[in-house]
């Protein structure tokens, strides 16, 4: 063999074992980790869809529609502004859930949008309400404030 076909065969075996580490690195990640994290949950399951009521300091209530999905403790969902002066808007839910606190983020889908904010709850009548607070940006006044937010699940 000359230098040139040992240089190839080189070449060849780092390429194909990148990409099998590409690959078995992406299998345990969507298959291996998710299953490990679903068995040893031992908190609440609040997936499905609910109703939540934002409570403002300076306006009315706005009331949203909301679906969310679980994978392990972290939780993803999408909002919908049912009443309000957002009304019709979506967003884009991400956040977690451990000791009965959900903690979420939601952004709009609008790439446009500057809407954003967090909502921190908790959990209570037996996994059928949660109470808590939100903070969100004001483009009115350019300022960050807070919310009062309650939720309910849907039978």
């Amino acid at each position: 063999m000359d230098f040139l076909s040992k240089v190839t065969i080189g070449v060849i075996g780092g390429l194909v074992a990148t990409f099998l580490t590409f690959v078995i690195r992406r299998l345990w990640l969507s298959i291996v980790v998710p299953w490990y994290e679903e068995r040893v949950y031992q908190d609440a399951h609040f997936e499905g869809l609910w109703d939540a009521k934002e409570t403002y300091s300076d306006r009315t209530n706005d009331e949203y529609t909301f679906e969310l999905t679980r994978q392990g403790h972290q939780a993803n969902g999408t909002l919908v502004c049912v009443r309000g002066p957002d009304e019709a808007k979506t967003y884009l839910l991400t956040g977690s859930f451990k000791n009965l606190i959900l903690t979420l983020t939601w952004v709009s889908r609008e790439k446009s949008a500057l809407d954003r904010g967090a909502w921190t709850l908790k959990l209570t009548d037996n996994g059928m309400k949660f109470v808590g607070y939100g903070a969100y940006y004001s483009p009115s006044h350019d300022v960050v404030e807070s919310s009062v937010v309650e939720a309910r699940k849907k039978p």
